[in-house]
């Protein structure tokens, strides 16, 4: 499936809300305030949209942005330099396989590259483990960097990927 990446819209939100929620609990479930205090913060808040339908969503902060995020707040005491860290990333359902997310990381990559980002951050659930975004992440090109327990009971893989 081709998508076309762009930045997310006051129109998509109820689509990145259905697709969040079909997600859970791979992704955190985000209600319409944190999905909008979300995009607001965030650097790179992008959809990516085939014909005229959203098929899938990426939340991504960088190092400058002001989120108070727990996992974000291991990545900024581990790094000094710049990174960009993958808050959320969700594909619909009927879409999933697909290279949708694949496409979607391809755009932040280049996006990262312009502007002189070299290092993508992000974590997954090990506790409900998602399995098949680890095998995923890894196939990117991801490492794994940690293991942390998060306040809301989760235990997630932090990993990075430093790009050329």
């Amino acid at each position: 499936m081709s998508a076309r990446v762009r930045p997310v819209q006051v129109e998509d939100f109820d689509e990145i809300l259905r697709i969040n929620s079909e997600s859970v609990p791979h992704v955190a479930n985000l209600g319409d305030e944190e999905v909008r205090r979300l995009v607001a913060l965030s650097s790179a808040a992008w959809v990516a949209q085939s014909e005229k339908r959203v098929v899938g969503y990426l939340v991504g902060m960088s190092n400058s942005d002001g989120y108070d995020g727990e996992e974000f707040g291991c990545f900024l005491q581990r790094f000094d330099q710049p990174f960009v860290y993958v808050d959320q990333i969700a594909v619909d359902a009927r879409s999933r396989r697909m290279n949708v997310a694949s496409q979607m990381y391809e755009h932040l990559a280049h996006w990262c590259i312009t502007r002189t980002i070299k290092l993508l951050c992000c974590e997954v659930n090990m506790r409900p483990v998602n399995s098949v975004s680890i095998r995923f992440h890894e196939k990117l090109g991801f490492k794994r960097l940690d293991e942390l327990e998060t306040s809301d009971g989760r235990r997630v893989v932090l990993l990075c990927k430093y790009m050329p």
